[in-house]
């Protein structure tokens, strides 16, 4: 009894789970990066976007700069 139980809550994750994997694999890739992104980060990309202009943070750094340095 309690091996079908778990095999019925295993299935289930592991049916959920080649899901989302499906679903990841048909999205564009701006719906991927949406779906990984986590909400705080999308936020604070725009708050950043809106106080350089719209200007993508990449462009600022030089060619011989570094996000690290």
């Amino acid at each position: 009894m309690l091996r079908n139980l778990w095999n019925k809550l295993v299935g289930r994750e592991t049916a959920a789970a080649e899901k989302r994997e499906t679903e990841l694999e048909q999205m564009s890739p701006a719906e991927r990066h949406f779906a990984t992104e986590g909400v705080d980060a999308i936020a604070a990309d725009e708050v950043v976007s809106e106080r350089l202009g719209g200007v993508e943070s990449d462009a600022l750094l030089g060619e011989n700069d570094s996000p690290s340095s």
